[in-house]
């Protein structure tokens, strides 16, 4: 039998275990680490883990570990996240799948090694992960067609041609189901849309103008993504001004592309909140780290942001609310002065 003074000393060096500082670390996987939308992720990410450490009154330390392929790569991202289960030196991964199958793969083999694994940005529903941080992306999708034909259309009847700029990324193509499901019967979609522009900003824009050279009736580009948008030398800029009728909205609204929207050489935008999901990883993997049930889907919100005509009304389609948040509507501003003269600029 143990001595009361040995029970009493291994009880007290329980307590100070119990409540000794815990180092945790999080990686944080994106699909490309260049690109500016992840690097507001990184962002959120950082600035969650540092509230966490300051907040913290066992003195436990919180770090977002960033890490992922500089230019979108499925094979590398996997490759990224099997060296981090088998390093075994972090408490969770959130990963923002470029591949549905592979992404399955390496998402359960981090299940089955005990390893919290959640997903954000890009979901993998048919894994094992257990939650998906983000955007709802179908309802993204309906986003676009409803500010499409509430804003820029003649009348609630109008139809016509469009396509579709996108990649072949799990979240990409629930956008584009999106697209399709809300816009109204008798819009057709062209021959060769959806692009597929990868990680390539300059692919998507070079796609864009094949589009708009072989069916120069499209009457609206959607972007499922704002890549072709950031290509370089003010190439966007250029396009826009070489078809002036045509209708451009895209998914997000950072920087590049506020300032297109400013300048009138896009439409509409409907932005996501990056930030936010690097925060809520954070958030949601220190959860299932210590043990705590977390919701599957934890939201982000949108921000939705059109120019609109102060000459073409709100066309109020019957049954077809925006599906979330809000329709933001900027104040007219003419376009610069290098456009106009673009003809019927608005529907």
């Amino acid at each position: 039998m143990l001595a009361p003074s040995i029970i009493v000393a291994l009880s007290l060096l329980s307590c100070n275990m119990a409540e000794a500082k815990k180092n945790y670390t999080f990686a944080v996987v994106p699909k490309s680490t260049s690109n500016p939308f992840f690097q507001s992720v990184e962002s959120g990410c950082t600035e969650q883990a540092n509230l966490l450490t300051q907040g913290s009154d066992s003195d436990d330390i919180f770090t977002c570990l960033f890490t992922g392929p500089v230019d979108q790569d499925a094979t590398e991202q996997v490759a990224i996240v099997k060296n981090l289960i088998d390093a075994g030196e972090v408490d969770g991964i959130a990963l923002s799948v470029i591949d549905e199958a592979s992404g399955d793969e390496i998402i359960n083999s981090a299940t089955a090694a005990g390893l919290p694994i959640i997903t954000f940005d890009s979901d993998a529903p048919n894994s094992e992960r257990e939650a998906y941080v983000g955007t709802d992306n179908i309802a993204l999708g309906k986003e676009l067609a409803h500010m499409f034909q509430s804003r820029f259309t003649k009348s609630p009847t109008a139809t016509g041609m469009y396509a579709i700029l996108s990649d072949t990324n799990p979240n990409l193509i629930l956008r584009e189901q999106g697209i399709r499901e809300n816009l109204r019967e008798g819009w057709e979609e062209v021959s060769g849309s959806p692009t597929d522009f990868g990680s390539s900003a300059t692919l998507g824009f070079e796609q864009a103008q094949d589009l708009m050279k072989k069916y120069p009736g499209i009457a609206v580009l959607f972007s499922a993504a704002g890549r072709p948008m950031r290509a370089p030398d003010d190439a966007w800029a250029k396009f826009a001004v070489q078809y002036p009728d045509v209708i451009t909205i895209s998914v997000d609204n950072l920087p590049e592309q506020m300032e297109l929207l400013n300048r009138g050489l896009v439409n509409g935008l409907v932005g996501q909140q990056p930030f936010d999901m690097g925060a809520k990883s954070i958030d949601t993997l220190l959860k299932l780290s210590q043990g705590s049930a977390v919701m599957e889907f934890v939201p982000t919100d949108m921000e939705v942001i059109a120019r609109v005509s102060p000459v073409t009304p709100f066309n109020s389609l019957e049954g077809d609310s925006p599906p979330s948040g809000g329709m933001v509507n900027l104040p007219y501003a003419p376009p610069s002065a290098a456009i106009a003269d673009r003809p019927n600029y608005w529907m």
